[in-house]
């Protein structure tokens, strides 16, 4: 017997038959969507695109529904590899817990692109990455605003070990501003125009410190110097890198005292007017044998015969 439904339309009503075999039909469609279902589910939790905290809380809702059926220890999670927080609004309000909860279930994460929507939700997983998504091999991170600063130690050694297998697929300038973001013992990198200035710096100590940066035009302020000479043990034992670019007034007495330190690595002294030939050569002759890098003025041909002479490890010139 045939049966009918009413279907309503523009300018009255469509009678359509249904077949006898509809519902034998329905029943075996919904097995074959069984079978595929938890396929099908996979693939769509690969990669994943978030852009509203709306879309976050339900997204990490399905996640934890998804364990009723799947298991206490399996979550839809657990198949994201790709997550794209990135341009998200900045309207952003979700709870720190949620947010932890949900990238501890990132096992299988592979790619993660994010903006600093809320330092305190970064601050609480860029630590975490290298134990609850130890199969990340892309990590992009769009903006600096609102970076957290570490203060302690054992975070910072644990982002560095995350940067560090991921070295290849991170931005060597934002990964090292990232990744110095810390202050007190733990600082390894002080941006004079970034970060803490000396007045806020009460460690008497900065064991991990491996670069100081005078930016571009930046006022040596006498305070951060004298910090800077205070430090025990002397940081001259381990600087290796020097940019001294900009920074007026620098003179050949500078290259003189600085003949005195450790030998460097890396120097940049381009842009600074009153250091003559003859400073150069002087401070290569004494220092010049382990440096890889230097970055200076065209001021003759006289250097060039002293890097010739005495820093013959050289492999980056720029003038």
């Amino acid at each position: 017997m045939e049966r009918e439904r009413e279907l309503y339309v523009t300018g009255g009503v469509e009678t359509i038959p249904f077949p006898a075999s509809l519902a034998q039909d329905v029943y075996a469609c919904t097995r074959v969507c069984r079978t595929w279902e938890p396929a099908a589910s996979i693939v769509l939790w690969e990669s994943v695109v978030v852009r509203t905290d709306k879309t976050f809380v339900d997204m990490t809702f399905a996640s934890f529904c998804s364990s009723f059926r799947l298991g206490p220890d399996k979550e839809r999670a657990d198949a994201v590899r790709f997550l794209d927080l990135g341009s998200v609004a900045r309207s952003w309000c979700v709870t720190r817990a949620l947010c932890r909860r949900f990238f501890e279930r990132l096992q299988g994460l592979r790619g993660l692109k994010w903006d600093t929507f809320c330092g305190a939700e970064i601050a609480d997983i860029l630590p975490r990455l290298n134990v609850s998504s130890p199969l990340l091999v892309a990590l992009d991170i769009e903006s600096e605003e609102n970076f957290p600063i570490f203060k302690n130690a054992a975070d910072v050694a644990e982002i560095a070990s995350t940067f560090a297998r991921l070295e290849p697929f991170v931005s060597s300038k934002r990964m090292r501003r990232i990744l110095f973001a810390a202050i007190g013992p733990a600082l390894r990198f002080w941006g004079s125009e970034r970060f803490p200035p000396a007045v806020d710096m009460t460690a008497t100590s900065l064991p991990l410190l491996e670069c100081v940066e005078f930016g571009t035009y930046y006022e040596i302020k006498p305070d951060l110097m004298r910090k800077l000479e205070s430090f025990q043990p002397s940081l001259r034992r381990t600087i290796q890198h020097l940019n001294l670019r900009d920074c007026n007034p620098i003179t050949d007495a500078t290259l003189s005292v600085l003949s005195n330190y450790p030998l460097l690595h890396c120097l940049e002294i381009s842009s600074l007017p009153n250091i003559t030939p003859n400073g150069i050569t002087n401070f290569l002759r004494a220092r010049g044998s382990e440096l890889r890098f230097l970055n200076l003025d065209w001021v003759g041909p006289s250097p060039f015969a002293a890097i010739a002479s005495y820093a013959q490890n050289m492999e980056h010139i720029v003038i």
